[in-house]
């Protein structure tokens, strides 16, 4: 029952009752507006409909929670982290982990990214991350970005993100997506699971048990396999492209992520703010 509704139950003779119904006739149609002081029954003024977001409104409800910061630099296990929003530099890419594992790049370009900017690639973009302890994880890996290739894979492979002879990340001909360790175990989709010109999130996880692949939070292959992997690769790692180089991405990338632990399926989801089942 609406407020009105109880004024006129309040009211046992018509004489009795004198009030002015035009503020809270419009409080019913619009809750948003108010004069924000107390109404006749004694309750609170209604917030402003445009109260500012992420600060308490006029009944002193909690503030809306800040944004997660994706490059969270208190997170150790969070070994890369690039976002590509900083472009001073055409020559550096930057790490916004507490690692600081910069790129050095060449032909780097940029366009709309599914959050903010995003790297661009047209098979000339080179790219290096000198060799670093903290890529060098041995027990567990969670790679994981956003992709929007050009076009369908028609190479064998391109390189997402290579360290070389330690783990990669690929999109394989046919549209499929790869991940490899050296040491530990392999997977391949078995057949197409990206489209090009649209947005996806896609990750790859090893557990130091079995190795799994997912696209837009949905698992879509995965293989039993464990072993340490290789810590022993000297040429660096390399974003875009295969490490050392060849097999260049083609399209655009954004917030790219490397773990040295592996991600729940939950933790990709909340991560990359999808509505996962």
């Amino acid at each position: 029952m609406n407020r009105a509704g109880l004024f006129i139950l309040a009211c046992l003779s018509p004489s009795a009752c004198v009030f002015d119904t035009s503020n809270l006739y419009q409080q019913e149609l619009n809750p948003g507006i108010s004069d924000g002081s107390p109404d006749s029954l004694g309750d609170s003024g209604i917030a402003p409909i445009d109260a500012p977001l992420g600060t308490p409104d006029a009944n002193n409800n909690d503030a809306a929670e800040p944004p997660v910061d994706p490059c969270d630099e208190s997170l150790t296990e969070l070994v890369l982290c690039m976002q590509f929003e900083d472009t001073a530099s055409a020559t550096t890419l930057l790490d916004e982990s507490q690692y600081s594992n910069n790129a050095t790049v060449s032909n780097a370009t940029f366009g709309a990214g599914q959050d903010g900017q995003a790297l661009q690639t047209d098979g000339t973009f080179d790219s290096v991350i000198s060799k670093s302890a903290s890529l060098d994880t041995t027990d567990e890996l969670t790679i994981e970005m956003w992709i929007n290739p050009d076009r369908d894979v028609s190479d064998a492979r391109w390189g997402l993100f290579d360290n070389n002879g330690q783990y990669g990340f690929f999109l394989a001909n046919g549209n499929r997506l790869r991940c490899s360790t050296s040491g530990g175990p392999n997977v391949t989709t078995a057949g197409a699971v990206i489209a090009p010109l649209q947005w996806q999130h896609v990750a790859c996880v090893y557990d130091g048990n079995s190795i799994l692949l997912y696209v837009n939070g949905t698992e879509v292959a995965s293989a039993n396999g464990s072993g340490q992997m290789a810590t022993n690769g000297t040429d660096g790692s390399t974003l875009a492209q295969n490490s050392p180089d060849g097999d260049e991405y083609h399209g655009r990338l954004d917030t790219l992520r490397v773990w040295n632990l592996a991600r729940s399926r939950a933790e990709l989801c909340a991560g990359a703010n999808l509505a996962c089942p």
